[in-house]
């Protein structure tokens, strides 16, 4: 029982009975993308809402759940150490100046909003002794300037792969 107008384009497509069953939810999908088109985008006001709930902001003591490793790096937001929760796993945490709260706060939004593989996973964020505390995936392949310098050759398959990385992290 498929609509007649998703029957229509699946005859147009020639895509057989024996292949729209064995893939069927690949071809409804693909029947709903072509008569409906993508997936509405949500309104301004509704992503502003969705960001202002993803932003909570822990004030409790960081020090009694996470251990500072060691210094990764530093940039103009803050500092990047690695650390240890109290069951052993490592993180990455973030600190930066309370001070500059408005641009991590757009930045905790945007790693709660995210879920995907190829996205660094965000896990909390603490506010304490005038400081912040984003504690995130950590990754241990090194830093992106690391690998993309300017004396670093990438071939056209290499820079592909990365693309389509990325692309998909969209």
């Amino acid at each position: 029982g498929l609509p007649d107008k998703w029957k229509h384009v699946l005859q147009l497509s020639d895509i057989s009975k024996e292949d729209a069953i064995a893939h069927a939810d690949e071809v409804v999908k693909v029947l709903d993308f072509h008569i409906n088109g993508p997936a509405k985008k949500p309104t301004t006001h509704v992503l502003k809402q969705e960001m202002l709930n993803a932003i909570q902001i822990n004030t409790s003591n960081p020090n009694k759940k996470y251990s500072k490793l060691r210094k990764l790096g530093e940039g103009a937001a803050g500092e990047v150490f690695e650390c240890k929760d109290k069951q052993g796993k490592k993180w990455a945490v973030k600190v930066a100046p309370e001070s500059d709260i408005d641009n991590i706060k757009q930045e905790i939004a945007m790693h709660a909003l995210s879920n995907h593989e190829n996205i660094v996973n965000y896990k909390e964020t603490f506010r304490y002794n005038r400081q912040l505390w984003m504690i995130i995936e950590l990754m241990t392949g090194g830093s992106l300037t690391e690998m993309v310098g300017k004396h670093i050759k990438w071939g056209e398959p290499e820079i592909a792969y990365v693309c389509k990385l990325m692309l998909k992290g969209l």
